[in-house]
Formats: C-alpha cells, structure tokens, sequence
C-alpha cells in the first residue's frame, strides 16, 4: 500500500472538470497500472482506472475527447484553483441543480431561437415575443418533467433547439387548425342559396315561432324532433339529436369523439344513425 508521500510523488496534477459536471476538482495519480482519476464531490471522492471510465460517468458515454481537450484550462490556471482550494479560499460547492436557469441564459435562449427560426416566425407572421415565452413555459415544464436538461446526454444548444423546434410546431399547428374553422359570419340560406351573412344580419338569439325559422334552421329542428320521436332504448336517438350541431359545424369524427368524450366505436355508431335517420326523413319530406 502507497504511503502518503509515495502518493504525493505519483501525483501528475490536479485539475478541475467542467462547469456543466459541477465544477469539482480532480487528482491524477500514476501507478503500476496505469493512471488513476480521482474526482472531489460533495458527495465523496470517486476513483476511476481509466480516463474513458470517468468520461462516461460524467457524460454518460464515451465523447471519444482526449484528457487535453477535456481539461482545456492552463497548467498555472489549475495550480492557481488549487493553491487557493488546500489555502480555504475556495470550497467544493454542489453540482448546479439540473434544468435551465432563465434568469441567468435567457438571453442565450432568445438568441438561439431568433437565429435558428426568425425566419419561420416571421414568414408566418407570428409575434417572436409570444414564442419566446412559449419557449420559456416549455423549458419551465421540462425543468420539473422527464425531459429535463442533462449536459450529459446534449449540449445546451441542441437541447434549446430541439425545444423551440417542438414549441413551434405545436403554435403553428394550432394556429393553422384556428384559421381552418375560423369563420367570420354565419351560413344561411338566402336567394342566392347557402351563403355567408353578417352576425348581426343572421337574427341570433331571437325567439320566432316554429315557421318562422329560416329554411336550414327549420330543416334541422324537424329532423331532430323526428329522430327523436323514434328514439329507443338504445340511446343512439338521443346521441344523434346532441352530435348533430358539430356535425353542421364540420367537425370530423375524430374530433368528434374529443369533444363529446366518446370512443371512435361509439361516435361511428351515433353517426350512422344520424345519416341513415336524415336519409329516411329526407324520403318522407
């Protein structure tokens, strides 16, 4: 067993691992076997026989970098940090909670998603701010989630990347899906056939009697009072009567089947019903 002077005498440096692995100092010892890495953390010394075996445990696997790489700071740097660590000027402090810190690289956030993707928030003539705080809330939440940052496993770039990539997907799929059933105004039937008319021109909220209705609203009222005087037990009557305003919206089955927190089965059922009831009404009118 070496001696502590035999071990003094072995030691080829002391040198200090990256910000993003916590900032803790690191002893090399050369020995018979080759050398020997000895990583200083808050929660105690770790020892690695090889230089691969401590790459791995700090990224989590082998970045194939060399020891002068990794330690890029200066010999007289690091005899420097240690002098003032064995004097108590220095302490080992904790590894950085993991995550993002917005307050101190939202900056570098912003800058990354104005360099990679202005030209997308622009071209579709979204406010950058708002998806700079989309952005932000999407971080917050992997901050706490499963996909939390890991330097690890990807640089930060990649990682805010692959963030703002998703979030904006997400904003611009939502924005296209309100465009598509957006509608300024309301379908009724006029002299020229089924056309587009002005809320205030379409009498909304107006109570008329029964023949009084427009046309396409006194089509649909008749419909559901038929359907629903040959309701069953079934249900399906019922379900028809309830569905039948999303399906003059234009709402898909899928979406239907959302909105009405009902299985693909069900909503297939209900709306077979509907078309075979219209058929048949259609006939007899």
């Amino acid at each position: 067993m070496q001696t502590e002077a035999q071990r003094k005498a072995n030691l080829v440096g002391k040198f200090w691992t990256r910000w993003e692995h916590g900032n803790h100092p690191v002893k090399v010892w050369e020995t018979e076997n080759g050398r020997r890495y000895e990583l200083l953390s808050p929660d105690g010394p770790k020892e690695y026989d090889s230089f691969k075996a401590f790459l791995l445990d700090m990224y989590g696997k082998n970045p194939h970098m060399s020891f002068n790489r990794y330690f890029r700071v200066s010999v007289e740097q690091n005899r420097a940090i240690w002098s003032r660590l064995e004097d108590g000027e220095l302490e080992i402090l904790p590894a950085p909670p993991p995550g993002i810190d917005l307050e101190a690289r939202g900056h570098e956030v912003r800058k990354l998603l104005l360099a990679k993707f202005g030209g997308w928030i622009n071209s579709s003539g979204y406010d950058p701010e708002e998806i700079l705080q989309e952005v932000n809330v999407g971080i917050l939440r992997r901050n706490v989630g499963r996909c939390v940052f890991d330097p690890k496993k990807s640089s930060f770039g990649h990682y805010v990347f692959m963030v703002c990539n998703g979030v904006l997907a997400n904003y611009h799929r939502r924005d296209k899906r309100r465009k598509t059933h957006e509608q300024s105004g309301l379908l009724r039937f006029t002299d020229e056939g089924l056309t587009l008319v002005d809320v205030t021109d379409a009498e909304i909220g107006i109570e008329v009697p029964y023949g009084d209705l427009s046309d396409e609203a006194s089509a649909v009222q008749r419909l559901q009072d038929w359907i629903a005087e040959r309701s069953d037990e079934s249900g399906l009557a019922q379900s028809a009567i309830e569905v039948l305003p999303l399906v003059r919206q234009g709402f898909k089955r899928k979406e239907i089947a959302e909105k009405m927190d009902w299985s693909i089965g069900k909503t297939s059922k209900v709306l077979r019903h509907l078309r075979q009831s219209a058929e048949k009404w259609y006939e007899l009118n």
